[in-house]
């Protein structure tokens, strides 16, 4: 049998024991929002539409110190964008092992950005509607946006970048 004082001590370690339990994140619902993008190949190489990986990319925030990839062998990407601004503008160097160290491109994504609801354990985010894109042309033929919609699906590209 055992004594009061034993029972005593076995609750104060079992309310000690579940007081130390981490609480699991009660968010279950995806709170990342990326854009997607890919990249192809353009008409004049008679293979339009086809994936163009880049064989070492440069990929970054202008005005930032931050590189998100670097001598990335792919042709999907994901990029973030700001809920504090309208447009962002980001980097993409093709081949980081060419001869021209210095030649990249400018792209920047104008976009409105809408507050969304996920749920009480889990907050808010953002969506963002993709308006238009304008880019400089020193390796990008052209960009098409082909899902506006930017939100938590994984599954979807919104950019075709062609070179």
């Amino acid at each position: 049998m055992i004594k009061c004082a034993h029972l005593y001590w076995l609750i104060i370690a079992g309310i000690l024991f579940a007081a130390c339990t981490p609480e699991r994140d009660p968010c279950l619902q995806p709170k990342s929002v990326s854009l997607r993008f890919g990249t192809y190949k353009t008409a004049d190489t008679g293979t339009l539409g086809k994936d163009s990986i880049l064989p070492a990319a440069i990929i970054g925030m202008v005005d930032s110190p931050y590189v998100f990839y670097l001598g990335a062998k792919s042709n999907k990407y994901q990029l973030l964008l700001s809920p504090l601004a309208d447009s962002v503008r980001w980097f993409i160097m093709p081949d980081s092992n060419a001869a021209n160290k210095v030649l990249r491109d400018t792209v920047t994504f104008h976009y409105q950005k809408h507050l969304h609801f996920i749920s009480t354990g889990c907050g808010y985010n953002y969506y963002y509607t993709l308006n238009n894109i304008t880019q400089t042309d020193n390796y990008i033929d052209s960009i098409k946006i082909t899902n506006a919609e930017v939100t938590t699906e994984a599954n979807i590209e919104h950019v075709k970048i062609f070179y």
